[in-house]
């Protein structure tokens, strides 16, 4: 599903399945009759409700057939969508089908990219939009400008617009979004969340000040410039403070608390340097963390795809013994994943996928030794 709408072809599921690493744990089940709905959101778009229509409309006409017990799986954004989809069946007094809802590192108390690094993206362009003039009176400077400025607004944009503007805990919209999406609670179905993060307390190991990565921006424009990207306190200031979710830890240092980080690194690292791992040509690298020790800033802790009703983000989680809506949580033991890595989990995804069926065969085998 992507703003494009429903997409169902054999052809558009393979090609996911392969790029998501999903393929190993999903196909198999498709091919043994599994009816699985699933939700990898990643395409900006500004009106979420119409997509989610779309899909309950999908469901309606095309994917309920007979008696049978189906899955709703949402991965990224796509468990808040899928979240949201199955509260709205369920205040329509729609009869679904679907007896499980399984989210994978969903952001239910929101994500996180590094303020510092959105404040610099946005320092740049604000220098590049200062010489816009020089457009319209020297070629060769036009190109340079225009290009790059595009490419500034657009990553800005990624990161301070549309879906980020509610599901990022710096986001304007995420005290009103996240408040909204807690109180409508999960669906009457059995809901289980898994987490790419870990649950013994594996930080990024990146404490706050700690400079993230240091680098000389270069354009001809307007000469060199240096930039810092620091883990920050997110609620350090009491007059702009950058935190705006609705719920509240003893330390906002949250860039640091465990969780997957793929997207994060995979955005430092593209504004850094080429697809080759060489520095861009407008950017010297003085100092990184992020690349040479592997070390990424947070997108989604622990916490926040598990829902855990906790003080503190930043620490280790008993998950046999902490308050979540989710009826079963699952969570890395060890060193945080991929935001895209579904190989951890990939037992317990089926297993949790099959416990609709196996529970029915554990009853039967007890009524007929009764």
């Amino acid at each position: 599903m992507s703003a494009g709408g429903i997409n169902s072809s054999v052809y558009e599921l393979e090609k996911y399945w392969s790029t998501f690493k999903l393929k190993d744990v999903f196909k198999p089940l498709l091919e043994a009759g599994k009816d699985i709905v699933f939700i990898g959101y990643n395409t900006y778009n500004e009106n979420i409700e119409n997509a989610i229509s779309q899909l309950i409309h999908y469901v309606e006409t095309q994917h309920k057939q007979g008696d049978y017990h189906s899955t709703m799986i949402g991965y990224s954004y796509g468990g808040i969508l899928g979240r949201k989809a199955l509260n709205r069946f369920e205040d329509s007094t729609y009869q679904h089908e679907f007896a499980n809802y399984i989210s994978i590192d969903s952001p239910h108390k929101g994500a996180i990219i590094p303020p510092s690094f959105i404040h610099t993206v946005a320092r740049i362009k604000s220098r590049l939009d200062d010489v816009n003039h020089l457009c319209s009176t020297t070629v060769d400077l036009a190109c340079d400008v225009s290009k790059r400025r595009k490419e500034m607004d657009a990553l800005l944009k990624d990161m301070t617009d549309g879906v980020a503007k509610s599901l990022l805990v710096t986001g304007d919209n995420a005290n009103t979004y996240l408040n909204d999406l807690d109180r409508q609670g999960m669906p009457s179905t059995y809901n289980v969340a898994f987490s790419n993060g870990s649950y013994t307390g594996t930080s990024q190991g990146l404490p706050l000040g700690t400079e993230m990565a240091k680098f000389e921006n270069n354009y001809i424009v307007y000469g060199k410039r240096e930039y810092t990207f620091e883990i920050q306190d997110l609620k350090a200031s009491t007059t702009s403070p950058n935190y705006k979710a609705p719920f509240y830890y003893t330390s906002y240092v949250l860039e640091n608390a465990p969780g997957s980080y793929a997207i994060d690194g995979h955005m430092v690292n593209s504004f850094l340097r080429k697809t080759d791992g060489s520095e861009k040509d407008n950017v010297t690298i003085k100092h990184t963390n992020l690349l040479t020790w592997n070390k990424t800033p947070t997108f989604i802790t622990t916490e926040s795809a598990l829902a855990l009703d906790v003080n503190d983000a930043d620490v280790a989680f008993d998950l046999s013994n902490v308050a979540t809506p989710f009826d079963r949580i699952y969570a890395v033991n060890g060193k945080n994943l991929s935001h895209t890595d579904f190989t951890y989990h990939r037992s317990s995804l089926l297993y949790q996928i099959n416990k609709k069926e196996i529970d029915i065969a554990i009853t039967v085998i007890i009524t007929s030794m009764m």
